[in-house]
């Protein structure tokens, strides 16, 4: 019936069958130095991930980020780049260190759509 709750499963979700959110790219990915960019905005998400690192092309989303913690990056990247803040539709095309870094260093941010 349209609007009714939909009915709970009778078999609980598998916790630990999932795979963790913060794993980091396999070992063999190829380690680079970052750009002064990247570094920076390495450092904001890394952060607000509570995470010590995250390897420039690692998708934020798939390493735990979601809308909320979104909106934290979203005002740190505001204050490290001013006049260069990306918008949330920025971080959502964007979302990886590498690509966010990419834009801002183009100055390709603050008119995207989602």
């Amino acid at each position: 019936m349209p609007g009714s709750p939909r009915p709970r499963s009778k078999h609980p979700l598998d916790r630990a069958a999932l795979p963790d959110p913060a794993d980091p790219l396999p070992e063999d990915a190829p380690a680079r130095p970052l750009s002064e960019t990247e570094a920076v905005v390495a450092g904001i998400w890394a952060e607000a991930l509570g995470l010590p690192a995250l390897h420039p092309d690692q998708n934020v989303f798939e390493a735990g980020a979601h809308s909320l913690t979104a909106l934290r990056v979203l005002t740190a990247l505001g204050t490290a780049f001013p006049g260069r803040g990306p918008t949330i539709a920025d971080l959502f095309n964007n979302q990886t260190v590498a690509t966010l870094a990419a834009a801002l260093t183009a100055d390709a941010v603050g008119h995207a759509e989602v």
